[in-house]
């Protein structure tokens, strides 16, 4: 009986001896295949080097023969081809009168060739029959046949004195452990991943030493790092649930705003022809002008959807951000949405390009800072717009989403408004979440869902820092552009 009452006929001890005799016959064959292909490959390079030496020394001399009709002479050559290694039956079949033989015709396994029988007579190349070679591989395969005999003889004997030794060196210093350890991996689940494993009844020392030791310390490492998984686990769920929710999301607006933008077509074109044939009294009285203007903010707000749709498609270009916020932030204060805010503006100019694509880069920063800018409208504020260089060895603190090592171009957009609670940061890149009242806004909700998914694109993170009531800083992080090779 072995330990733990199993007996020895379904320990693994008497599996390990069939497995070392089932492994050892293994490389026995494939070691003995080995030798065997390049032997039979020798046999054969001799039959081609044969096939080549008819080719190159008889076919002349045959094709003379068919020529002048001289059968005696193609006997002997064709006795003369037998004689080569492995030759069995020789042919010419004529293109009149019967054809002419050599040899016995092989059984099994053979290798056949024709050759053209050729004569050329005042310019011209006659052909006069063919030359059947018929290469039989019966000794071929017997010389292998035997060789594998006294090989596997030879091994098998040996596989078997060698695997019992292994057996009994294995079962004294390992197989007596392996019953713990199996009960050990049995009895784990989640509610019992802290109970250490501990190896009785073995050498003092050696539990800090041999292999065993390191299993033992493997598995006791895995219950710690299972708990820690079961906790990543959920995490990443959440993430993909949110992935997928804006891949559907994204579809849906893009077919949306398709349909939308062809009706927006029509409008804004009988419009400009109303303002080409219309005079200012009717313009103003049919309202023209602001039905106009109601349609091109439609418009635009149909191309921020089809941006959020496309994401992944894009033109990408090599851009410095500098100018981009510079423009974007003028603008925000020429619409008068910035009146009641402070602007602040601090750019590193040593901060490299990214390679992006601008229209995004600008959608980016719109919705970020229209995002900051309706934090702010009721009681005003500062928005703050920082872009500096950023070198990282792992993701930064605070961040929900892994972030590859490397160099990155670090854009802060933060404001003094309200703040955000726990449950609304982990909801505020999510499509149509809006913290706005009902009635306000487009109540579309995609700014910081276009937002997260650019950045994504760029291979970037958005990380929100924000408590209520100390406002909200949004840090997206863009890898930089490679360096330009200058010749």
């Amino acid at each position: 009986m072995a330990s733990g009452g199993i007996s020895w006929w379904h320990s693994i001890g008497r599996r390990l001896i069939f497995y070392i005799f089932l492994f050892s016959s293994l490389v026995t064959l494939f070691s003995t295949g080995f030798q065997l292909y390049f032997e039979y490959r020798r046999d054969l390079q001799g039959i081609a080097a044969s096939l080549h030496q008819i080719e190159r020394s008889y076919l002349n001399s045959l094709s003379e023969g068919l020529w002048s009709f001289n059968e005696r002479m193609l006997q002997v050559q064709l006795l003369g081809i037998l004689d080569l290694p492995e030759m069995r039956y020789l042919e010419i079949r004529r293109l009149e009168g019967p054809p002419l033989v050599a040899g016995e015709p092989a059984v099994g396994r053979v290798i056949e060739q024709e050759f053209p029988l050729t004569y050329r007579h005042r310019n011209q190349e006659i052909v006069l029959g063919t030359l059947l070679v018929v290469a039989g591989l019966d000794q071929v395969y017997a010389r292998l046949r035997d060789r594998v005999l006294v090989i596997l003889a030879t091994q098998a004997v040996k596989t078997f004195f060698v695997s019992s030794f292994i057996f009994i060196l294995f079962y004294f210093m390992v197989g007596r452990h392996l019953t713990v350890l199996a009960d050990y991996a049995r009895s784990l689940n989640l509610a019992r991943l802290g109970r250490p494993l501990s190896l009785p009844g073995r050498p003092p020392g050696a539990a800090r030493r041999d292999e065993l030791a390191m299993v033992v310390r493997a598995l006791n490492e895995m219950g710690q790092a299972l708990q820690r998984e079961v906790a990543e686990r959920e995490r990443i769920g959440e993430q993909l649930r949110r992935a997928q929710k804006m891949e559907a999301v994204g579809t849906l607006a893009g077919g949306i705003a398709h349909d939308f933008n062809n009706l927006l077509t029509p409008i804004i074109g009988y419009c400009e022809l109303a303002q080409i044939s219309m005079s200012r009294a009717e313009l103003e009285k049919w309202h023209v002008d602001e039905v106009l203007q109601a349609a091109l903010m439609a418009r635009e707000l149909v191309g921020r959807i089809l941006t959020f749709s496309r994401i992944g498609i894009n033109d990408r270009r090599r851009l410095a951000l500098q100018p981009i916020i510079k423009e974007e932030l003028e603008r925000l204060q020429r619409s008068g949405q910035a009146a009641k805010l402070e602007v602040k503006l601090d750019l590193d100019p040593e901060c490299g390009p990214i390679e992006a694509d601008p229209e995004q880069v600008r959608q980016l920063l719109i919705n970020l800072c229209t995002n900051a800018v309706q934090a702010m409208e009721a009681d005003g504020g500062i928005l703050q717009v920082r872009l500096a260089r950023a070198s990282l060895e792992s993701a930064p603190a605070g961040a929900t989403e892994p972030l590859a090592p490397g160099d990155y171009a670090l854009l802060t957009v933060s404001d003094n408004g309200p703040g955000m609670d726990a449950a609304t940061r982990e909801r505020v890149f999510e499509p149509y979440f809006s913290t706005r009242e009902k009635g306000r806004g487009t109540g579309l909700g995609l700014g910081l869902a276009l937002v997260h998914g650019i950045v994504k694109d760029q291979g970037g993170l958005v990380v929100v820092q924000s408590e209520p009531g100390q406002g909200s800083c949004f840090l997206v992080y863009l890898p930089l552009a490679r360096p330009l090779v200058t010749a």
